[in-house]
């Protein structure tokens, strides 16, 4: 079982999951800017794959797309963001999509600049936006720290986490 929180810097998801890890019993990994994204991200679901033992991810593919665009102009995954998708499905994951209102990201971003990945505000704004109109495959919980309460993510992903492998070619075949 895996989680994934994504969101802008300053989107207050690294904040959220550290209280969800806090009270499960899992491992997590934050993601930083990373060489090989499609061979990176694989290597590390089929890790949690063969171990059973449950993820928090703090940002991963889709953060590439959002990030790409707003920090180098590029997205590196492009359609292999499916495949990766379709891995994760296969693994009963949910992501946590912390969208804060933009205003909140920007104010958090500028007293922790030089900290976060972004370097100006135009590009945390094309990074925001990205995200924004992201549209992946994985069951998603919005979520956004200034109205919600972190205490309530479980329980508001446990209703959307896929009970079992879903979608075509995903997981272990079964007789019928």
């Amino acid at each position: 079982m895996i989680t994934i929180f994504e969101g802008p810097d300053g989107s207050g998801k690294t904040t959220a999951l550290r209280q969800l890890y806090e009270k499960e019993n899992c491992t997590m990994k934050h993601w930083g800017l990373v060489d090989e994204p499609f061979d990176d991200y694989v290597l590390s679901v089929l890790e949690v794959r063969s171990t059973g033992i449950p993820m928090i991810y703090d940002r991963m593919h889709p953060s590439e797309r959002a990030y790409g665009l707003g920090y180098r102009d590029e997205d590196r995954l492009e359609l292999s963001g499916r495949s990766i998708d379709r891995l994760l499905l296969s693994l009963q994951t949910v992501q946590v999509m912390c969208l804060p209102p933009f205003e909140v990201c920007l104010e958090n971003w500028k007293q922790r600049k030089g900290e976060e990945y972004i370097e100006d505000v135009e590009s945390l704004k094309r990074t925001y936006f990205a995200y924004q109109q992201y549209s992946g495959y994985l069951p998603t919980v919005l979520f956004d720290y200034t109205s919600q309460n972190a205490s309530e993510l479980p329980e508001r992903m446990a209703e959307i986490r896929p009970r079992t492998n879903i979608g075509p070619g995903i997981g272990t075949r079964q007789k019928g």
